[in-house]
């Protein structure tokens, strides 16, 4: 009978993936917007060596998925990432304190809240 030839694996070091770090600036749209805006992760698609994940403003109400933002990050290194979010434009970070400094530009933008705010007021029609 076979045996578990896989050798025991470490991840108390593992760097954070920049998915899960925009996934944790995201998490408190929910709670500033009462429950009527939320920030959803969408799918991860790999692609040789890059990974690709999607980002949506999620209108539970509604049903509704806004496409809102979008990075990319190689597999073997995760840094650095590109950012694309909408009617900001592109940016790339090279770390994570790059990346939190960059969501936060993001996140605040007045097209950001501007397009939550619409978000807010067709969920309460």
């Amino acid at each position: 009978m076979p045996t578990n030839l896989w050798p025991d694996f470490e991840d108390a070091n593992l760097p954070r993936s920049p998915k899960a770090v925009v996934e944790e600036a995201g998490a408190g749209l929910s709670k500033k917007t009462r429950e009527l805006v939320r920030f959803s992760t969408e799918p991860a698609r790999i692609s040789g060596a890059e990974v690709g994940v999607s980002f949506a403003l999620y209108v539970p109400s509604l049903l509704y998925h806004f496409p809102f933002m979008r990075i990319t990050f190689p597999i073997g290194g995760m840094y650095p990432v590109k950012i694309t979010a909408d009617k900001w434009g592109e940016g790339t970070a090279n770390n994570e304190n790059e990346l939190t400094m960059l969501l936060g530009k993001i996140f605040t933008a007045p097209s950001t809240v501007g397009t939550i705010q619409r978000l807010m007021a067709l969920a309460k029609q």
